[in-house]
């Protein structure tokens, strides 16, 4: 697995100079025995990111002991960051067994209306019929922070702990998007979305994505309509960054 899923590598500190009781050697060789346990883990496996999960746990465990503060903390943070990948795998898994168990009359239904749970434009093959499913759900951009948070799980993207309020950042490599909300956890659409395309990806190809609008009528200083109305687009074509609707300065 990808260390990006989780900031892992940060777990395994070296212990000061002198700290050198028995439960901070406990500490410390649990944190090893879990970084072990993390560095194989598989990121598409329930099982094996639970085992992350208890190794984590095991390690955090010992640290409280040892009265090691800020090693508890970065477990902790790691721990909360697995158990979150875990929900949306689970809520993933679901979703695939439900799609692929569907009744007659279910299918019949979504082959007529489409499938509301994945963006409008998009679609996906139902493997017991060899069906083409059409997606009609809201576009990524018209999604509010849960709907945000799962969608973008549900591909691996990492949710980034900014300190920055009512801003969720989501990341995977290079490619990342920052929704500018006016709370946190915002049941409305983002007020601003900021678009860091995967490299290799023109600007225009990911706000397509995102946004349902054809690349051929997107253009720098123009806009673009959305649920939450017609939106400012404006772009950073050197750094290949685009911003949609009243983003900060």
């Amino acid at each position: 697995m990808q260390r990006t899923l989780v900031e892992v590598t940060a777990i395994l500190l070296v212990g000061s100079a002198g700290c050198n009781s028995v439960d901070t050697k406990e500490c410390h060789g649990k944190m090893a025995a879990a970084q072990n346990v993390v560095n194989a883990v598989e990121s598409n496996s329930v099982e094996s990111i639970n085992r992350s999960i208890g190794a984590i746990q095991s390690a955090e465990a010992a640290c409280k002991r040892a009265g090691r503060e800020s090693e508890v903390k970065e477990l902790t943070q790691a721990k909360e960051r697995f158990e979150g990948h875990r929900v949306l795998l689970e809520e993933r898994n679901a979703r695939k067994q439900q799609r692929e168990s569907l009744t007659p009359a279910q299918l019949e239904k979504l082959l007529r209306e489409g499938d509301p749970n994945c963006p409008k434009g998009q679609g996906y093959l139902n493997k017991a019929s060899n069906k083409e499913i059409r997606c009609t759900g809201v576009q990524p951009a018209e999604m509010n922070w849960e709907q945000a948070k799962k969608y973008f799980g549900a591909r691996n993207f990492r949710s980034v702990a900014t300190g920055e309020a009512n801003r969720l950042t989501l990341e995977s490599g290079a490619e990342r998007y920052v929704y500018h909300y006016a709370e946190n956890d915002s049941t409305n659409p983002a007020r601003c979305i900021v678009i860091y395309p995967k490299p290799g990806i023109s600007w225009q190809e990911a706000v397509a994505r995102n946004t349902g609008v054809p690349p051929e009528k997107l253009k720098d200083g123009g806009t673009v309509a959305l649920a939450q109305g017609k939106l400012p687009l404006t772009v950073d074509e050197k750094n290949e960054v685009a911003r949609i609707g009243d983003c900060p300065k």
